[in-house]
């Protein structure tokens, strides 16, 4: 597999929805040396409210790819006070999620996609960003280094949360 070859990027649409899920997959974090976890569990209720329905108001997603495949995307989906995902901050801030295949990883593109992101929602009128990850995940040093603070921890979970300047 060519790592080198040229990338772009799109708007995630609809008919995009397998690839949503299957980086929805590949962004669920654990422990190295720890099982995977089942891949039917993106479809159980407490985490298919991230991609079922994807195209509602607000949700808003780009793909990263090369000639060849889809390499990776990032999405959002806004949640309310009374509805709240894992890593919600206010209804203001849509929750993020993103993920690359393994042998894209640590290339820049993690970056790229969330300064697309961030450009994107920003033109949007969206003036923040929040998301939730484990603290032993090593992207933690991404999202700190995109401008991402830590908001809340507990135990390994934390919330961050970045305003689009």
């Amino acid at each position: 597999m060519n790592v080198d070859l040229p990338i772009s990027f799109r708007e995630l649409r609809y008919e995009d929805l397998p690839f949503l899920r299957e980086m929805f997959y590949v962004s669920l974090f654990s422990v190295k040396g720890e099982n995977a976890f089942p891949r039917d569990i993106i479809d159980k209720p407490h985490l298919a409210r991230y991609h079922q329905d994807w195209g509602k108001a607000g949700d808003y997603g780009i793909v990263v790819h090369n000639e060849r495949e889809n390499i990776g995307a990032i999405w959002v989906r806004f949640f309310s006070k009374e509805n709240p995902g894992y890593g919600f901050v206010e209804a203001a801030a849509p929750e993020m999620g993103i993920a690359l295949k393994k042998e894209f990883r640590g290339k820049g593109l993690g970056r790229k996609l969330i300064g697309q992101l961030c450009v994107d929602l920003k033109a949007k009128g969206t003036s923040a960003l929040s998301l939730s990850t484990d603290s032993r995940n090593p992207a933690m040093h991404l999202y700190k280094s995109c401008g991402f603070e830590e908001v809340e921890r507990e135990e390994y979970s934390v919330k961050m949360y970045k305003k689009l300047e």
